[in-house]
């Protein structure tokens, strides 16, 4: 995702909530665009904590600021001092969140419009010309200008422009740690000092192994020998091993921002205790994803049980243990596709296994920032995308391998089933509704997808027609033979048919709410559970079309269960 700084370092959560959203392009942060936002929200939930807890906003402030991890404690201290004087005397003026940052001068009227959040009191035209002319009488220090944001405000740009593992000690591009894009992401190296050992190598003579008969060299916990023979050799040995390799946006990665974190009636000491965990890795939860989920949820922050491709495939051969790359980057694109291969996927053609890569760029080639459909991919440009991301597959991967490409989402049916609900930030005055946050988003020009996340229905239908005509390019590819020759010597194609219509169908079914489907924060990607039934639907239809794409079941799982047990686990 194209990184932004804003007042994001006061609470990392806050920033990589729009960061993470906001596809590219985006407008050019009308009227304070991500950094008013930030504020807004941030400063509308210190006011609601002061109410909860009947306490002043200077008493809600060291509140806020103590229930941080110890590391981002200093630097709410900083921003606190810098511009709580200013917020205090403003909230006993009984300003808003919204004219608050604008006096504060994080928020503007650039576009000539003013964006609010939350409910404007009737003289809100005079309260606004106040707070303008206070922010032009007062220089405030930019937020990642104060000492103490600096390396917040740096690690967020970052994850703009890095999509490999940053403790990676033999540059093999697999880790032990889990966040900074690590085993999180991205099957966990079993030895950092030595490039040739990580998941997905091929352990045989033909990559310049002996079959890991001393050292496990593919990281999948089976080493040693019975008599002459390996147990690569004996359980693995013909078992057809695939690693899978997603490439995709921010469903793929599976985003997520606990809804506690903006909900003032949700927040306590312990509600942002793993905030320098789940920061790291950009509110997102591979982890977790449809894709290459792989550990079950422990804690609150994304409760519910985990199914993934990846689970699937170990439980039909074990041999595949660890053998995952989850290359989704919020807010990514086609176009973003061969720049993913060349350079955040780990895979040698003579070294490696193959590997079944899931193409999931489902949302962002007509999501955006802007008004209308000029900002949206044409089906042309779409159609070179993915060509040039297949093209440098075929140099990457190994032959015997597949690509699944992933249709885009219909998000026409989000705001069906999201608009009049009450958002997190609302909740204490049940005050703001989903329409009202897609309203504010696009005023400031960061939503993450204007198309879908507006009360405009044609838009939205337009919205929809041109995720339709994308889809179709995916499905002439797959059953271009001209096409699907080119790259037959390396990988077959297959064009996946589930849809978001699908899931939420089989959602109906089993009895619960569409809107329990969809992340409460940013009313837009799917839940945990969302995930987890969008992995099975796959995995049916690949069983039913293309049972060839998921290799077959090694009749040794359970010799390898008890020999090796969880084969070293995550």
């Amino acid at each position: 995702m194209r990184a932004f700084v804003s007042l994001a370092a006061l609470l990392g959560f806050a920033c990589l909530f729009l960061i993470a959203t906001t596809p590219a392009p985006v407008a050019a942060d009308d009227n304070g665009g991500v950094p008013c936002a930030v504020c807004t929200l941030l400063t509308g939930l210190v006011g609601q904590l002061a109410e909860i807890h009947n306490e002043t906003v200077a008493d809600s402030m060291a509140r806020f600021c103590s229930y941080l991890p110890a590391s981002y404690q200093t630097p709410c201290a900083a921003l606190v001092k810098t511009y709580g004087p200013t917020i205090i005397d403003l909230y006993e003026d009984h300003e808003t969140a919204d004219m608050i940052c604008l006096a504060i001068g994080i928020c503007n009227t650039s576009s000539g419009t003013r964006c609010h959040a939350f409910p404007e009191p009737a003289d809100a035209e005079e309260r606004a010309n106040r707070a303008l002319k206070i922010a032009a009488t007062k220089s405030f220090i930019k937020p990642c200008d104060i000492p103490e944001m600096k390396p917040i405000c740096d690690l967020v740009n970052r994850f703009g422009n890095e999509h490999v593992p940053i403790d990676d000690l033999d540059q093999d591009m697999f880790s032990q740690i889990n966040t900074f894009r690590g085993a999180d992401w991205r099957g966990k190296d079993c030895n950092e000092f030595d490039a040739a050992i990580h998941p997905g190598r091929n352990p045989g003579p033909s990559s310049g192994g002996n079959n890991d008969l001393i050292v496990d060299t593919n990281c999948n916990g089976i080493y040693g020998s019975e008599g002459s023979t390996t147990y690569e050799e004996k359980f693995c040995g013909d078992s057809g091993q695939l690693g899978i390799i997603l490439l995709g946006d921010s469903v793929g990665a599976h985003f997520r921002i606990p809804p506690e974190y903006l909900n003032a009636l949700q927040v306590t000491s312990s509600t942002y205790k793993n905030l320098d965990k789940i920061l790291p890795d950009e509110f997102d939860w591979p982890m977790h994803s449809f894709s290459t989920g792989h550990r079950n949820a422990t804690g609150t922050e994304d409760p519910g049980t985990v199914d993934s491709l990846y689970l699937r495939l170990v439980a039909r051969n074990r041999c595949n243990h660890r053998d995952f790359q989850n290359v989704g980057v919020n807010g990514a694109r086609s176009g973003d596709m061969v720049n993913f291969v060349k350079q955040s996927v780990a895979r040698n053609p003579k070294k490696d296994y193959p590997a079944i890569v899931v193409a999931s760029f489902v949302g962002n080639d007509v999501c955006n920032g802007h008004p209308g459909t000029d900002h949206m991919t044409t089906a042309a440009e779409f159609r070179a995308n993915i060509i040039a991301g297949l093209d440098a597959l075929n140099m990457t991967l190994a032959p015997g391998s597949h690509v699944l490409l992933n249709g885009l989402a219909n998000g026409s049916v989000l705001y069906e089933y999201m608009h009049a609900l009450i958002h997190p930030i609302g909740e204490w005055k049940q005050n703001v509704n989903y329409a009202d946050v897609y309203t504010y988003l696009n005023c400031l020009g960061i939503s993450p997808c204007e198309g879908w996340m507006t009360t405009n229905a044609t838009l939205r239908d337009l919205t929809t027609q041109r995720a339709v005509l994308l889809s179709s390019v995916l499905q002439e590819l797959a059953s271009n033979v001209t096409i699907t020759s080119r790259y037959s010597n390396v990988f077959d194609m297959y064009y996946l048919g589930t849809t978001i219509e699908d899931i939420i169908e089989e959602w109906i079914q089993e009895g619960n709410n569409v809107a329990d489907l969809i992340e409460p924060v940013d009313g837009f990607h799917p839940r945990l559970g969302g995930e987890a039934m969008m992995a099975a639907l796959i995995w049916d239809e690949l069983t039913q079309y293309a049972p060839q794409m998921i290799g077959k079941v090694n009749p040794n799982n359970d010799a390898i269960i008890s020999k090796f047990g969880d084969q070293g686990g995550y």
